[in-house]
């Protein structure tokens, strides 16, 4: 009686087995089904016709390959070049959430960083050379020549830098450098202080746990103190960011986010293995500097162009609290702040609309002044 209780036991755990086989292949098969409609309807739906721009390179700069993507309806617009985050976290696939109205006004260009997205594919073979070369300066420079290239490819005496967060870090920098080839600088997620801004963000997600009496993420966040350490410890740094992400504090990797990518016209399911590894620990050199070191007070508070911040109300990644703080210092030709309500770490995002009408008002006509000058 046991043995055949068990028979029949066995026959049904390997139907269920094999019926959730059957259940996951087809929930596979629809999710990449799903991904073929959505990026062929997205293509169609945005192509870019004469006399606009929809070109991916790959440009040495810096000594290696390095890829920009340039889209605009229009290539006589002024350029406004995106330099993402993280660092090693590029903002191209994303593209599709906000950036289609900009095109209508912008020529707009994205360029993977060194190390960092299609860039790091470009340059698999050179790797470690590649990770060691990475530094403030050197993405500085990296930034300088990708500007020069653009100025020269598309006809251009000046460009907009719009940096957003730790790009926001090589942007200030850049248009402090060379400012006669820039119309405007725009300050997304604006770095400020990168130990700061840290210390900042872990007690809002300590203080977070508490409210919501996790014990499981009390305790591991208080086994990371002090934060942030020095020397810097990039486990604490990703377990930080891990338990921020989780209560919506921080932009980092989970299923909304890999879904956001997957879903991308502008990525490669290949590429797409770039953001299951962990970016941080790949370009841990920047990382370190970014979040322990780097002070934007370190390089002067005067500026000799527009400068516009576009701030999350309640961004506590780089926090909102001490971009507000710096920009009373600042001392620039025009300077406007925009902070948008029920927003964090990625305005453009959260409020595409808004964060359009605000380049298309305040940020356009600065072009335009350029271009009659």
């Amino acid at each position: 009686m046991q043995l055949k209780w068990f028979k029949k036991s066995i026959y049904v755990i390997k139907r269920i087995l094999n019926m959730s086989v059957i259940c996951l292949f087809i929930a596979v098969i629809f999710l990449f089904l799903a991904r073929a409609i959505v990026v062929t309807v997205l293509k169609a739906s945005h192509q870019i016709e004469y006399p606009g721009i929809d070109s991916m390179e790959t440009v040495k700069i810096g000594g290696i390959n390095q890829c920009i993507y340039i889209r605009g309806k229009d290539i006589n617009n002024p350029v406004l070049l995106f330099l993402h985050g993280g660092p090693g976290t590029p903002e191209m696939p994303l593209l599709y959430k906000f950036q289609y109205e900009w095109e209508d006004y912008f020529t707009v260009v994205h360029w993977d960083q060194r190390g960092a997205g299609k860039t790091y594919f470009a340059n698999q073979t050179n790797a470690g050379n590649v990770f060691r070369g990475s530094s403030f300066e050197q993405s500085i420079q990296d930034a300088w020549e990708v500007t020069e290239y653009l100025k020269q490819k598309l006809g251009k005496e000046k460009i907009v830098i719009l940096g957003y967060s730790w790009g926001s870090a090589i942007g200030d920098a850049l248009v402090k450098r060379y400012p006669d080839s820039f119309s405007a600088y725009i300050g997304v997620g604006q770095l400020i202080n990168g130990a700061e801004g840290e210390r900042i963000g872990f007690e809002n997600v300590l203080n977070a746990a508490y409210n919501k009496g996790n014990q499981q993420d009390i305790e591991t966040l208080e086994k990371l103190k002090p934060y942030p350490s020095n020397p810097f410890d990039i486990t604490k740094f990703t377990s930080l960011r891990k338990i921020q992400v989780k209560y919506g504090l921080a932009v980092g990797v989970d299923i909304k986010s890999i879904l956001g990518y997957f879903f991308s016209p502008y990525l490669t399911l290949s590429e797409l293995t770039y953001y299951l590894i962990n970016p941080f620990e790949l370009n841990e050199n920047i990382v370190q500097f970014a979040f322990t070191e780097y002070n934007i007070r370190d390089y002067r508070t005067d500026y000799e162009i527009p400068v516009i911040y576009i701030l999350g109300e309640n961004d506590y990644q780089t926090p909102t609290s001490l971009a507000e703080a710096y920009f009373e210092e600042i001392q620039s030709p025009v300077k406007k702040i925009f902070i948008l309500p029920n927003s964090s770490h990625q305005p453009m995002i959260d409020h595409p609309q808004r964060f359009t009408e605000i380049l298309i008002s305040e940020v356009l006509p600065i072009t335009k002044e350029d271009d009659l000058e």
